[in-house]
């Protein structure tokens, strides 16, 4: 009785060494496919900026009868409402109503997922103001919509090309992701104050064409680091 009692108890240390080995091969088993990682969880992706923007003409306003005004004289006739938009009298007199300015309206969004800065140019199609040598006094202005008021410029104002010619970003804007932003084009005959303006301005026209791009040899989507609080 006393040996079979003795072998019982021998088989049950064997047994228990055998499930203590079980358990440790378990262990590191399931440790080995924990260190080779989940599929698919190093990964990266980037902003879109494929079809960056879109361009919407939202008014238009031929200023087929211009007389030249101040920049100060403009922009009391913008402000003014219904048909006297961008009108004026001649200081000489009379009761004809003249354009005081010509103005083009667009609006500009940007598709991308990403705040963009954009860059103005206006090429000229056709331009006949000026005289042999002289350039005429024909001048633009670009204004945010709600926003036409001296010293709200996006820019300088300044004289329309030569046909055939641009001036190049000349003005830029940031519009943010998936934003749109309305913009005015002003253009107005400067007045040269007593100077004969005839030969220069009378009898004239322009036609041109507004561009915007993202780029302008500088530009760049880059990060930078700020501050966090």
């Amino acid at each position: 009785m006393e040996n079979n009692n003795g072998r019982g108890i021998f088989y049950g240390v064997i047994g228990v060494a055998t499930l203590v080995v079980a358990i440790i091969g378990a262990t590191f088993a399931y440790f080995s496919v924990t260190a080779g990682g989940n599929t698919g969880k190093a990964a990266a992706s980037s902003v879109s900026l494929s079809g960056t923007l879109e361009w919407t003409d939202t008014a238009q306003q031929i200023g087929s009868k211009l007389i030249p005004a101040t920049k100060a004289i403009m922009l009391q006739s913008y402000g003014l409402s219904g048909d006297k938009h961008c009108k004026g009298k001649s200081a000489a007199g009379g009761e004809v109503f003249y354009d005081l300015c010509s103005t083009y309206d667009f609006s500009i969004k940007n598709t991308a997922e990403v705040d963009q800065t954009v860059y103005f140019t206006l090429a000229s199609v056709t331009n006949t103001f000026g005289h042999e040598t002289t350039e005429g006094n024909l001048t633009f202005c670009l204004y945010k919509k709600d926003a036409v008021t001296e010293g709200s410029e996006l820019g300088d104002c300044k004289k329309v090309a030569a046909a055939g010619a641009s001036v190049n970003n000349f003005s830029s804007d940031i519009i943010t992701a998936g934003g749109t932003n309305e913009y005015v084009l002003v253009l107005y005959i400067n007045e040269l104050g007593n100077q004969d303006q005839t030969l220069q301005d009378s009898g004239k026209t322009f036609t041109g064409t507004m561009t915007v791009s993202t780029a302008n040899g500088e530009a760049k989507v880059t990060g930078s680091v700020v501050g966090l609080s």
